[in-house]
């Protein structure tokens, strides 16, 4: 079993990005150790992000990818249900690429809907103080477009691949004006994630 696991750098002038250290630190973790989870952090940019996902996707053929980005205004994980054929956010990437309104792939659905165990993540969490949610607002920005194309990849490839975003909180580190949680909790959530992976995949 192939799990490609996600983050981005820091974006919009943050020190940080919760993210990029969560997959930092998991791919030195025991379950990178134990399993195959191929790790790769994003440049927060519409163009190379894309094609890089792209790129996993055929090279890896994955049994499952998850993406992983930050929202800095929520103290829980938002496990986003919706991957949306659309870029729209009034914020430059990190290279100046302004998308106020575009579609991702012209010859692209709509939409894709996630398709990794969510309800099954949140039951785990919640059993260990962990809160998290279900959205449907992926957002415009590079988040929702690394999504979509890592779906449409997966689409047009035929890969009986599962995929989906989660947005983890601000570290305890990022700043004064952010929602924040300490990482090491937001490690743990995602492990746990994780394993339930592996174990859907032995049993």
């Amino acid at each position: 079993m192939k799990i490609i696991v996600t983050g981005f750098n820091a974006f919009g002038g943050l020190g940080a990005n919760s993210s990029e250290a969560l997959v930092r630190q998991l791919a030195t973790s025991k379950i990178c150790e134990t399993a195959n989870v191929i790790t790769s952090i994003l440049r927060t940019e519409y163009q190379f992000a894309g094609d890089e996902i792209a790129r996993l996707v055929k090279e890896i053929e994955p049994d499952f990818v998850v993406c992983t980005g930050m929202s800095s205004g929520d103290p829980f994980l938002k496990f986003e249900q919706i991957a949306r054929n659309w870029d729209c956010c009034f914020s430059a990437d990190n290279v100046g690429d302004l998308r106020a309104g575009s579609v991702i792939t012209a010859n692209g659905p709509p939409l894709y809907r996630a398709s990794l165990p969510y309800d099954a993540y949140r039951a785990a969490l919640e059993q260990q103080g962990i809160s998290s949610v279900l959205s449907e607002a992926a957002g415009g920005y590079v988040c929702n477009h690394v999504f979509y194309r890592a779906c449409y990849e997966i689409d047009q490839r035929q890969l009986n691949a599962r995929c989906g975003l989660v947005h983890v909180p601000s570290m305890d580190t990022a700043g004064r004006n952010h929602v924040s949680q300490p990482l090491a909790v937001t490690i743990q959530a995602v492990t746990i994630c994780l394993e339930l992976l592996l174990w859907e995949a032995i049993s």
